[in-house]
């Protein structure tokens, strides 16, 4: 039965307050009997390291039990992904909690071309062959991607004018005005399962070459959208050429000069703008990245390079 094509992944909603998190992560571990929970990475979800086992803490927008089903048929095609321990998800809090198995990672260079070989076999994989009832996105329904919805959001928040000066909200309107259209650039191609999110962040190195994390954006688009991410990190994240290169290599295909790529590039950090923006009116332990982004669309010849992912 083939994956489900819908309007949301199957994580969209943030994890929430830490103290809950916590909570779950440790009720979980519990029930599992595992070692008390250490704190990983917070983001969408929150992982958590249990001696050989990492609890997964998120908002998923399908049973938990059809995303592990998914990373092992991934597994099944080849493509290395993280593990996932036989124990029954933990509900909570309207949270849900997962074991995945620890992964073992080495201080190496990310084989890129290596990364480029995997996609290759998930674009290359049936639809049909994906689990059930699992959310594959079309990218032009994300609504964070709305970037004239969303900046026109912020633009009513109240201290959007103390945090983005006049200079930078036009910067951010000139923006939008290049990217409004994006859509139409994946609105062309054969579409093929995409992961969604494939940055630098999302992949690790051990002894046997890298591992894929993180298939909650799990699409089905063109190609070039598994290209996008890697394309928007030369830019102001500081992003080395010979990693895409590399990629480009495993993959088959180099669409770095392709109208498509270079519009939805941009429209990427213009969306991880748009978003520290909306996180710091709230929290003001992002200020300092907001405005670091902000130096980038008012073209600074000295802008600093971004560092949250």
């Amino acid at each position: 039965m083939a994956g489900v094509i819908v309007e949301r992944p199957f994580v969209s909603v943030p994890v929430g307050a830490s103290d809950t998190v916590f909570r779950v992560a440790a009720e979980a571990a519990r029930q599992w009997d595992l070692p008390g929970p250490v704190p990983l990475r917070i983001s969408m979800n929150a992982t958590f390291s249990c001696g050989d086992v990492v609890i997964r803490v998120g908002r998923p927008n399908a049973p938990a039990e059809v995303g592990l089903r998914l990373l092992e048929v991934l597994a099944g095609r080849g493509i290395a992904v993280p593990v996932p321990e036989h124990l029954p998800p933990v509900h909570s809090a309207g949270l849900t909690a997962v074991a995945l198995r620890r992964i073992d990672i080495v201080e190496a260079a990310v084989d890129w071309t290596g990364v480029g070989r995997m996609i290759a076999l998930l674009q290359g994989t049936d639809r049909s062959s994906l689990p059930g009832g699992y959310p594959i996105v079309a990218p032009q329904s994300l609504p964070w991607w709305d970037v004239e919805a969303i900046l026109s959001e912020l633009e009513s928040t109240d201290g959007f004018g103390d945090l983005v000066d006049d200079r930078s909200r036009m910067a951010l309107r000139a923006a939008v005005d290049r990217c409004h259209q994006w859509g139409s650039h994946l609105g062309v191609g054969t579409a093929v399962v995409c992961h969604g999110d494939l940055h630098p962040g999302n992949i690790v190195m051990t002894a046997d070459g890298p591992v894929i994390l993180d298939w909650d954006l799990a699409a089905f688009a063109p190609a070039v959208w598994d290209h996008v991410p890697l394309l928007a990190h030369l830019g102001p994240w500081g992003g080395e050429p010979e990693c895409y290169r590399r990629f480009a290599e495993g993959v088959g295909a180099d669409l770095s000069g392709s109208d498509a790529a270079s519009v939805l590039a941009e429209t990427r950090n213009l969306v991880a703008t748009l978003m520290r923006i909306r996180s710091a009116l709230a929290d003001v332990g992002a200020r300092d990245e907001a405005r670091l982004r902000l130096a980038h669309w008012r073209a600074e010849p000295s802008a600093p390079r971004w560092t949250a992912l």
